[in-house]
């Protein structure tokens, strides 16, 4: 029986042990059946990135379920930077980086 709580990515949730809040951007499963989740906080006051952290999926509890949706690659045909990245029949789209002058 699988007990595990249904938590998924995207998700807002909290560690119950320390309180720790974010979102969750990543999922590991291992072979000895461990499952773990990446939550990545908001930024802090001061307006500085906080680390992320690493929780067992039973140490967790939802908060808000789907608070960011996952990108989903559908274009098998791309990496999924130039998925991102790439609008259909446009030139790449630099996100993370400011505008060079284009």
């Amino acid at each position: 029986m699988n007990n595990l709580p249904k938590i998924e990515l995207g998700d807002e949730v909290r560690d119950v042990v320390s309180g720790f809040v974010g979102v969750t951007t990543c999922r590991n499963e291992f072979l000895n059946g461990c499952v773990r989740f990446c939550v990545c906080p908001k930024v802090g006051n001061d307006g500085a990135f906080r680390e992320e952290r690493w929780f067992d999926v039973q140490q967790l509890e939802t908060v808000k379920k789907a608070s960011i949706a996952p990108v989903l690659v559908v274009d098998g045909d791309k990496s999924v930077d130039e998925a991102r990245h790439t609008p259909p029949g446009g030139d790449r789209i630099d996100a993370i980086a400011p505008s060079r002058g284009r």
